[in-house]
Formats: C-alpha cells, structure tokens, sequence
C-alpha cells in the first residue's frame, strides 16, 4: 500500500500511533529536478525564468502563474497549516520570519541575528527553522570542518528547496525584476544546491550526510560553495550565476586544496554558459550537463 501524504510530513509523522520500523520506507518527493524535466519541453531555457518559476508540479505541469500560486501558497499552507499544526501563535511574527530567512539563504545562520529582527529568542528561532525544515521548505548546508582546514565559519548556510518560492518572499514579482537583482547570484546558487539534494533524495538518500560549504572563519571571501564527500575524494563547486566561464572563478578551489593536505580534490565550477569543458585541472559545467556525476 501506498500512502501518499501531500506535503504534512510532520503532521503525518506526528499522528502515528506505532512503530513502524522495518515495515516501512519514507520517499521524500520534492519539487521537480531538473534531471526529472530533462527529456520534456516542460523546463525553461531561460534561467531567470527557471529560476522565478520554480518548480512545485502544478507550476511545471499545468501552466500556473507563479505570481498567483506563490502568495496564495504562503498564506495557505506556509502560514496557516504550519502554524496551526505546530503550535506557532503569532502569524505576524512567523511571517516576518520567514521573509527574513529568505534574506539570509545562502549566509551562515545566526540565530541571535533573527531572533533580534523578529522579537523572538534563539530557541523559538531554532523550533520554527526546525518546522520549516520539517516541512521541505528550507534545509540547512553544514560547514566542513575537518582540522586540515584552518579557520572555518561553524555555522550553517540555510536554503531553499524551491527558488520560486525563495524569489516570491524576496518581493521579486516579475521575472524581468531578477536580471538586475542584487541577490541574483546567490538565488542561482540556491538553485544548483537544491538540484543535488532534489536529486539525493529521488535516488532516497540522505543528501545532508556527506554535503559541505567551507567559509574561511576570517575571510568570507574565501569561500567553496558546495562540497560533497565521495570518502576517496572531496567534490569541490564553486557556483556562479555569469554567462562567462573564468579561471579565475576556481581561486577558492585551489585555496581550500592546497590547506587539504593529502585529501584528494576534484574542481568543478558550474556557471550559467554555452559551452562543458575541462581547463586547468577546472571542470566547467552548464545546466546542460549532469551537474554532479
């Protein structure tokens, strides 16, 4: 039998009764991939658009405005179902705080930082991320921090699953707003991070176990965007939103290779242009591609 839950999984988790260890697996279904879309005319060339639309089924699938779905989406579920079924009582205060995680994708979560913007303290801030967690909303990136690095931010980076969602709380109305936008780049990045734990959980793994960022604790421009840990070797990514493939887009992957030691590194930069190649011990990849094969 097949149960399928709609997007509750803390309520459906919540109002189980029994054990069921042994007798049953939990499939996390979120928004489409782009390996999911590959072979249909349903994804859109243009990355703005990709980006803006984002990629709820309904969305993809029967042609719904994202400026429609995405507010009537917050006020329904995000704002009512959540709060109403995990005990959060001030809409206004939940809501706030949800914006404010969405200026914050992409940064190192500081729980005193929000709790101080939206009048709470760090443990009501640490339960509602826990909610939207919960909830496939966000999910968090954990900071690598092995002793062969020095220096490293401990904190973790907080992300969206879906950008359009992301783009909509950012008061990003039109897709012609997002060529322009200050917060362009990291809304790219957001979405090539989300593409690997999309992709993760499809295959049903566990993308959080072994994925990284690596930020230098005195330098936050020396920074590996995403890492994944293969055991024999560290894939390294550096993410970027330019048309224009450059060297010089790696600095931080050679930076954090020559501080690993004897850790194998693979180098890959995925960036938004024409052309896949491999320079310089660099991958270039471009949303054409499988991104992390």
């Amino acid at each position: 039998m097949f149960v399928l839950s709609g997007s509750q999984n803390f309520l459906l988790l919540k109002t189980i009764s029994q054990s069921l260890a042994g007798r049953v697996g939990i499939l996390s279904l979120l928004p489409f991939s782009f390996r999911e879309l590959t072979h249909t005319n349903l994804i859109a060339n243009d990355v703005n658009l990709r980006m803006w639309s984002g990629f709820y089924p309904r969305l993809i699938t029967q042609a719904v405005n994202p400026a429609d779905f995405y507010p009537n989406y917050i006020s329904t579920y995000v704002e009512r179902d959540i709060r109403e079924e995990t005990g959060v009582h001030d809409l206004n205060k939940f809501s706030s705080f949800i914006r404010i995680c969405a200026q914050g994708a992409g940064t190192p979560t500081n729980l005193a930082s929000i709790g101080n913007l939206v009048d709470a303290d760090a443990r009501t801030v640490s339960s509602w991320l826990n909610i939207l967690e919960e909830s496939y909303i966000i999910f968090r990136l954990r900071p690598y921090t092995r002793k062969v690095i020095p220096r490293y931010s401990k904190k973790p980076k907080l992300y969206f699953y879906d950008t359009g969602l992301l783009a909509n709380l950012l008061q990003i109305t039109d897709v012609s707003m997002l060529s322009s936008h200050s917060l362009r780049g990291m809304i790219f990045e957001n979405m090539i991070i989300s593409e690997y734990f999309k992709q993760a959980h499809n295959k049903g793994g566990f993308p959080g176990s072994n994925t990284y960022f690596w930020r230098d604790g005195s330098n936050r421009d020396k920074e590996v965007d995403f890492i994944i840990d293969k055991s024999t070797v560290l894939k390294l990514y550096e993410i970027k939103s330019s048309e224009t493939a450059k060297n010089k887009f790696a600095d931080n992957l050679f930076l954090f290779e020559k501080n690993a030691g004897t850790i194998s590194c693979e180098k890959n930069v995925i960036y938004n242009g024409p052309n896949t190649f491999t320079k310089n011990e660099i991958n270039f990849k471009n949303l054409k591609t499988d991104l992390f094969d």
